[in-house]
């Protein structure tokens, strides 16, 4: 990748970050628990090792973290139809006061970068996200197993 375009992508990055981190804070909860409301809106439940990958914690940390929504109505819990010993955490009914008013500022900013591209260029845009994602999510998920793996050392 050129400098520049890296250096561009890397400060899209840095915005994207604090954009939420500020979000977060704005509703007085925690990043990761923010951050864990955004994947499961992507996903119809996740399992909670599910959700704690996806999120970059460990599963003991993910069930605190969903205990903590919980209690906030912000999550709820159900055992897993295929396999009983399973949880899956959906989200709640209840949602933070004014996160979706919140959002609405930021999707309108951010639609207006997409006007006037060509559907070609949004296949690229597609393409591009699925494969950070992806790449994003493998790098996490190496760096989840080797701390686990050093912690099973000690």
């Amino acid at each position: 990748m050129p400098s520049d375009l890296q250096a561009t992508y890397r400060g899209y990055l840095a915005a994207v970050v604090a954009y939420h981190h500020t979000v977060a804070a704005s509703l007085d909860i925690g990043y990761t628990d923010y951050q864990a409301m955004n994947v499961l809106q992507l996903h119809d439940g996740l399992a909670t090792g599910e959700l704690a990958r996806l999120v970059g914690l460990s599963t003991s940390a993910a069930t605190r973290m969903v205990d903590r929504l919980e209690r906030l109505g912000y999550v709820s819990r159900s055992a897993d139809p295929q396999d009983r010993r399973r949880t899956i955490v959906r989200l709640g009914k209840t949602q933070p006061a004014r996160l979706y008013e919140t959002l609405e500022v930021v999707r309108s900013l951010v639609g207006n970068a997409f006007e006037g591209l060509s559907p070609a260029d949004l296949e690229v845009l597609e393409r591009h996200f699925t494969k950070a994602r992806d790449g994003y999510q493998t790098a996490t998920n190496l760096l989840l197993d080797r701390e686990a793996a050093e912690d099973n050392t000690d």
